[in-house]
């Protein structure tokens, strides 16, 4: 029998953490864990948050705290967020600047791979403040985009147009601490060399050719992403100047030189791993290797899609290149069921422009937490982007759960306490019941297979068909009629009922754990109290909701200049050398009228095949079913979505714009897509709806 090493992505000790997060990394995990402890699988669940990197210690000192001080607040949040959901990690909840064993663990790692010759120097420029008196990592640069000429790109990133920039490429660069021009020196760090040991075996064990290391099949938004980025793979840097993080080891120590945090992050795993065996008792420094480099052990990261690539090539190339300096060969991931992005209401979650939502705030005013779970675990992004929204709460809460189980379970048991004395027993079945077991049954298989596949919505569909299954056969029974006749065929009836609900317990707990418990507790040979396990909500309220999250995100935006003043120029005037400025996707467009809307024609249809167009980085060729026609659609979002991920997806499509031709492929028509500046995202209908039909 397999173990199981279960982590969850760090989350970073910087801010509050949304339901995008909540979904991405942690309740599938929990959830994956109770079904794993369910099955009688010993597993370990380790988890704490990532405290070392450049946005905490700026964030840090614009708050004038300490680095200490400042992580354990977010870490004391974060943890009661997690706690919130009946996230239940294996103790202690810790963090990467508070695991005792975090700095040791982590320059071992660091000292195997430069001993197996796995790590590089080089020498860089980089600039240097002379004033702070030190070298400036990219978050603490500010300058002018040398891109579109944003007066307030950072050194890594402009906001405004979102290019990656080369921090020595910054326009007048400025300290983010003291606002001096920084000069440039050279420096000297430390590289992870990807590509020896891509060619050493890492690129093998991907590919499923490693057979002593075997993993699940990759999801296709995982296999699709390390595609890419194994076409064009380098040596990574893992060292940095800063005053926050894991110094490096001697002999290398430097001053002011600390790891990288995505290197030393991962290893949190690691280190948290023996501080839960420590606080169990177990005193072998070494401990946490029995579960680290154990055959029998099937490591699991739990992440989200901006963590793909270092769960799935870097942190296991890290591991790959110990090469037995800990005895012997370390645990490469058995699986990495990546999560895709998750939204808000249309829109990307955002702290900053106050379109979030208080996750422990959410829960004071719906305190139901298995609702709550229910909900994001039904709607998650497995292979695509989904998002949460108020009316997908109502309906789930509503017609899912309190519809369906809560009132399956209140009207049972209330028949039972009411017309038989309080009393269950066990009946023999007749050919209804034994139909409706056969169906309940093969559901409950399904759900088994579904959390085996890392399918949590697919495990959420089956348990509300197996409440609906018993639903229809409490109807067709009609016991409140049976028993003014037959006595034994209404007792039969909630025999057979409570013994659906039983199952939908049993499969149900992983998703919804007090939901569970509390059917069981009802469901004894004698009824007890008779719970109320959902609370119905009205549209009102989704109403108020909607409208106080947009009501909060309009006190975000930035003052608007009136109309009647000349506007002026929206950038700087083009600096010499730099690309001129892109159009904004954003701007407004000119007004039309309603007869220039109907020119349009949209129609609903599913992607039945999609592929890359040659020699074209951003477009695919998108096959879509039309319903009484099949469309070819040309389309530039190849930089947010593989192929893969598009086939089964539910699309918009303007149909009767003329055909043109792109890279020689002919496009004969149009998808619809969003873009808030982070890439296009596919405009997707939320509700069933025929191919073909018309989008008004």
């Amino acid at each position: 029998m397999a173990r199981y090493l279960v982590t969850s992505a760090l989350p970073y000790a910087n801010g509050p953490i949304h339901f995008g997060h909540v979904i991405g990394a942690y309740l599938p995990a929990d959830v994956y864990v109770r079904y794993r402890r369910m099955r009688g699988d010993d597993v370990l669940f380790v988890c704490g948050t990532d405290e070392h990197g450049v946005a905490i210690t700026i964030n840090a000192e614009k708050e004038k705290k300490d680095y200490r001080a400042f992580v354990d607040h977010w870490h004391r949040e974060i943890g009661t967020t997690l706690s919130a959901f009946g996230i239940q990690f294996d103790e202690p909840f810790s963090g990467t600047a508070r695991c005792p064993h975090h700095v040791r663990i982590s320059q071992q790692f660091f000292s195997n791979l430069d001993t197996n010759g796995y790590l590089g120097k080089k020498a860089e420029k980089q600039w240097y403040c002379p004033v702070d008196r030190m070298f400036l990592a990219d978050r603490y640069l500010e300058g002018t985009c040398p891109f579109c000429g944003a007066p307030d790109a950072r050194g890594d990133e402009c906001k405004k147009c979102g290019q990656w920039i080369d921090a020595l490429k910054l326009i007048d660069p400025r300290c983010k601490l003291c606002g001096t021009t920084p000069e440039v020196r050279e420096t000297t760090h430390w590289y992870l060399d990807l590509p020896k040991l891509h060619a050493d075996g890492i690129g093998k064990w991907f590919a499923g050719e490693d057979p002593a290391r075997k993993h699940v099949d990759w999801k296709p938004n995982v296999r699709s992403f390390v595609a890419n980025m194994l076409a064009d793979l380098k040596p990574r840097p893992i060292t940095r100047d800063l005053r926050w993080g894991v110094p490096l080891p001697p002999p290398h120590t430097t001053d002011g030189k600390v790891l990288y945090v995505w290197f030393d992050a991962p290893i949190g795993y690691c280190s948290m791993t023996q501080e839960v065996l420590e606080r169990r008792g177990e005193k072998d420094p070494k401990a946490w290797l029995k579960w680290w480099a154990a055959e029998d052990v099937r490591l699991v990261h739990f992440i989200g899609k901006d963590n793909i690539g270092f769960h799935t090539i870097v942190f296991p190339s890290m591991l790959f290149g110990q090469r037995e300096r800990f005895g012997k060969p370390m645990n490469l991931p058995w699986a990495v069921p990546a999560m895709e992005f998750y939204n808000l209401q249309g829109r990307k979650f955002s702290t900053s422009d106050g379109w979030t939502i208080d996750p422990k705030e959410f829960l004071r005013r719906y305190p139901n937490v298995d609702a709550l779970r229910f909900t994001l675990l039904s709607t998650a992004p497995d292979t695509a982007d989904t998002e949460f929204t108020f009316e997908d709460y109502l309906r789930v809460n509503n017609r899912d759960l309190a519809d369906n189980l809560g009132n399956l379970v209140s009207r049972t048991l209330r028949f039972a306490k009411d017309r038989l004395d309080g009393e269950v027993k066990p009946t023999e079945a007749t050919a209804a019941e034994r139909k409706l077991w056969i169906e309940v049954q093969e559901r409950a298989r399904a759900c088994d297979d579904a959390y085996e596949r890392f399918d949590f919505r697919g495990a959420c569909a089956e348990v509300v068909a197996i409440g609906r299954a018993a639903n229809r056969y409490f109807d067709a029974c009609a016991p409140w009629v049976a028993v003014k006749t037959d006595r034994a065929a209404a007792a039969r009836c909630i025999d057979w009922t409570v013994r659906c609900l039983g199952v939908v317990a049993n499969v149900g707990e992983p998703l919804m754990p007090e939901t569970a418990r509390a059917i069981r507790d009802a469901c004894g040979p004698r009824v007890g109290e008779i719970p109320i396990l959902f609370q119905k909500i009205d549209e009102a309220t989704v109403a108020a909701e909607v409208a106080t999250l947009r009501a909060r995100a309009e006190t975000k935006k930035p003052e608007t200049r009136p109309m009647t003043e000349a506007p002026k120029p929206a950038s700087p005037a083009p600096v010499a050398g730099a690309a001129p400025a892109p159009v904004d996707p954003n701007a407004p467009k000119p007004t039309i009228t309603y007869d220039d809307f109907t020119k349009l024609e949209m129609r609903v249809g599913t992607v039945t095949a999609c592929e890359k167009v040659a020699n074209a980085d951003k477009l695919l060729r998108v096959e879509v079913d039309m319903g009484k026609e099949k469309r070819q659609v040309v389309a530039g979002i190849a930089s947010r979505y593989a192929p893969e991920q598009l086939v089964g997806k539910r699309v918009v499509v303007v149909v009767n714009l003329a055909p043109r031709k792109m890279r020689g492929v002919e496009s004969q028509g149009m998808i619809l897509a969003g873009d808030d500046g982070s890439g296009p995202v596919v405009v997707s209908p939320l509700s069933d709806i025929a191919n073909g039909a018309t989008v008004k």
